[in-house]
């Protein structure tokens, strides 16, 4: 009997040892290629954590999270300085636990970092400095490699050549040090220090810059090769007055500018930062991928007050260009953004999360609302508000391709605060269950729409803005389906993809994309110019008429308008023409004198006019959303009957012969009252040559799907089903499955 023991004990210590080498025992890692897209990615924040002791992730596990954004051991300190070696390896194996944990659910974790800024003052040698001089050769040359100069010598340096230092009042009044991202040391710290994050677990990296122009010799010198490589000595006389590019100093033409004084430098100074940026991100993006398969990497966009020009006041931007180098885009917004409505009001982030799909070149996007934060006044409202209105969040996000990033613990700069908002994490669960369970539903689709509006934020290099957002509220506003596209995106294989463009006032606009606006006119398209499009060309020099203009020429008055009133006001000077095979819509400045830069709260066009002569015209809005209709060939792929504190935002999965209508009710108080909306009457386009199979309607508001009684219509030889929506809460999918006739 003790031999048999023996000899068992021995083939299971013998195939102990074999599955713990073999693969299938190993820890099994999520990859990023499945997690990070649109249907899958479920975002949650853990901001500080203590891993000085072992972690839980239950409320991970519970929110059906798939991507996990947290401070790791080392976090902080990419700008305060490392700690003792050992010290931080101790901790680690907290970390490192975490991870697993969380890789054994399928979860994957970025950890945060910086790459253009460290703490302390160089007098005293303390916080970075005093890492540099007594930690870097002594405990981490092996991941730094030798120490460089000095960190003094990292500075950003600002257009007089002074080293840029603020002071961090909200956290302890500690000194911040602006270094520059084209500095060598910088570079070579960057590396070590991601290096290590990945050596302790993190899937990847979060960063969280300030790219903040500089005006450093390693700046200076790359502007004039990006000149010298990009511009034939020809176009550097012609476009810049140029002869010597050895010559040119930002620094000199930038102070000039504060003079008024004109010159293309200055454009193309601010667009060079934001291509040197990206270069910086793909730098280190490529550096991640070759240390770890399927590294992860996203820079934190600051897209405050829903403006992405608001960036061009002190940074590089634009993110449709820091996306060419990252794996998800991040918006960071200013706090008290969530959505909310009444009966009458609605505020709403659909605009800029349009942007932000757009901007994102297909990468997926996440939208970081702070709804929970402490220091916000949302915690002036019941915290019992927070569970609804965290639900119309990721509602209004999922409806718009976005990913919504909940924060359940936030803890802000105080470290000795703890805020677990049981509202929010139970409100996240709520829906995130839902988005796992449906995430068929999701995966693969497409706006299904036949108009784009174009934000061009190309205009920010020479002090433009357009309005982009406020003509995507008054669309959402009068239920008219559109996505934004971006400067990239003015190519004829794109444009044809829709029956209308809409240029929101676009005032810098180059030869090429002109000729492409007329090629896709003539071809068959709709244009809609608002005021002073093609303005300037792409270097912001003034041509002497609209480099539309073409396009423009024999005009006819629009006609809605009592033609008693000055026809220089308002509706009145909006004016038409057929030009080819399309149709062309002209809306000069004095129609609007001026709209606002988001379309968070609403907006009404012409909206110092009195009166219109057509008694159907509720609102001018109306009026705006027959100009739209007309420009676009007279109709769309979704007709929806409800007032505008309901959006409407259809998405197709051609692949799965599927229509998704997504409905967001926005009237939730901030006291966390809902009115539901009842009886949406709806009208779907219908794919050609096909009819309607079923739809049903899904909600993570109701316990059952319910299937709906559908009518076919055909309306001028085209294939529509309509439908009755009997009652949306919150968030409501009707989903309409097709088959070939």
């Amino acid at each position: 009997m003790i031999k048999k023991l023996s000899v068992l004990l021995l083939v299971l210590a013998t195939l102990f040892q074999w599955t713990s080498s073999n693969a299938f025992c190993q820890e099994i890692i999520p990859t990023s290629e499945e997690l990070l897209q649109y249907g899958k990615l479920r975002y949650i924040g853990e901001v500080r954590r203590d891993w000085s002791k072992p972690q839980s992730i239950s409320r991970e596990v519970q929110t059906n999270t798939t991507l996990v954004h947290t401070s790791s051991i080392i976090s902080s300190d990419s700008y305060r300085g490392l700690p003792d070696r050992k010290k931080m390896e101790e901790d680690a194996k907290h970390y490192k636990q975490y991870v697993r944990d969380l890789h054994s659910k399928g979860i994957l974790v970025i950890s945060y970092m910086t790459t253009t800024r460290f703490h302390g003052v160089p007098e005293k040698r303390d916080l970075f400095f005093d890492f540099y001089d007594h930690r870097w050769d002594q405990q981490y040359k092996d991941i730094f490699g030798p120490r460089p100069v000095d960190p003094v010598e990292w500075a950003r340096l600002d257009s007089r050549g002074n080293p840029c230092v603020y002071n961090k009042t909200h956290q302890g009044g500690v000194q911040e040090n602006a270094v520059c991202f084209n500095h060598p040391a910088v570079e070579q710290y960057n590396r070590g220090f991601l290096k290590l994050q990945l050596e302790l677990g993190s899937d990847g990296i979060f960063i969280d810059d300030s790219p903040i122009f500089c005006y450093c010799p390693f700046c200076n010198a790359k502007f004039r090769t990006h000149l010298k490589n990009n511009y034939s000595p020809d176009e550097l006389i012609n476009i810049f007055d140029v002869n010597d590019v050895s010559e040119v100093d930002p620094r000199k033409f930038m102070e000039e500018r504060l003079l008024n004084t004109e010159n293309p430098l200055v454009t193309e100074w601010k667009r060079f930062r934001a291509l040197n940026y990206t270069e910086h991100l793909k730098v280190l993006k490529a550096y991640g991928d070759s240390l770890k398969p399927g590294f992860i990497m996203s820079d934190n966009a600051c897209l405050w007050e829903g403006d992405p020009y608001r960036v061009f006041n002190y940074a590089v931007g634009p993110i449709e260009e820091w996306a060419k180098g990252m794996s998800f885009i991040f918006i960071e917004p200013m706090m008290n953004v969530n959505p909310w409505g009444t009966k009458d009001v609605k505020l709403t982030n659909s605009p800029v999360l349009k942007y932000s799909a757009a901007a994102s070149h297909g990468i997926p996007t996440v939208y970081d609302g702070y709804l929970g934060d402490p220091y916000t006044d949302i915690h002036e409202k019941p915290l019992s508000a927070l569970f609804p209105l965290v639900k119309l969040f990721i509602a209004e996000c999922n409806a718009n391709q976005t990913s919504y990033m909940s924060l359940p613990v936030w803890e802000g700069y105080a470290n000795d605060r703890e805020n677990p908002n049981e509202e929010i994490v139970q409100g996240v669960s709520e829906y995130n269950s839902f988005l796992d369970k449906n995430e068929h539903l999701f995966l693969g689709s497409k706006p299904y729409t036949n108009v784009a509006v174009l934000i061009s934020v190309e205009q920010a290099y020479a002090g433009y803005k357009t309005y982009a957002m406020a003509v995507s509220r008054m669309l959402l506003d009068e239920h008219i389906p559109h996505v934004m596209i971006v400067d990239d995106d003015v190519k004829s294989e794109i444009l044809e993809k829709y029956d209308l463009i809409i240029l929101p006032d676009v005032p810098m606009m180059s030869d090429e994309k002109i000729s492409i606006f007329e090629k896709y006119v003539e071809n068959g398209g709709g244009l809609l110019s608002l005021g002073a499009s093609s303005k300037y060309d792409e270097f912001g020099r003034m041509r002497k008429k609209l480099g539309l203009s073409r396009l423009f020429e024999g005009m006819e008055p629009w006609g809605h308008m009592d033609p008693s009133i000055d026809q220089t006001l308002g509706v009145n000077a909006i004016s038409k023409n057929d030009y080819g095979k399309g149709r062309v819509i002209f809306i000069p400045s004095e129609a609007y004198g001026s709209l606002p830069a988001t379309g968070r709260e609403e907006v009404v066009i012409f909206k110092d006019l009195a009166f219109v002569t057509a008694a159907k015209l509720v609102s001018l809005n109306q009026v705006f959303g027959e100009l739209v209709r007309w420009a676009a060939g007279g109709s769309y792929p979704v007709h929806c009957l409800a007032p505008y504190t309901v959006e409407c935002h259809p998405l197709i999965q051609t692949d799965k012969s599927r229509i998704v209508v997504h409905l967001v009710n926005y009237k939730v108080d901030e006291k966390g009252n809902i009115i539901e909306e009842k009886d949406t009457r709806l009208k779907v386009l219908l794919p050609e040559g096909t009819k309607a199979k079923k739809v049903k309607l899904v909600s993570p508001d109701a316990v059952t799907e319910k299937v709906l009684e559908i009518k076919e219509l055909n309306e001028n030889g085209q294939n529509y089903v309509e439908f009755v929506v009997p009652s949306v809460s919150i968030y409501s999918l009707a989903v309409i499955d097709y088959i070939v006739r």
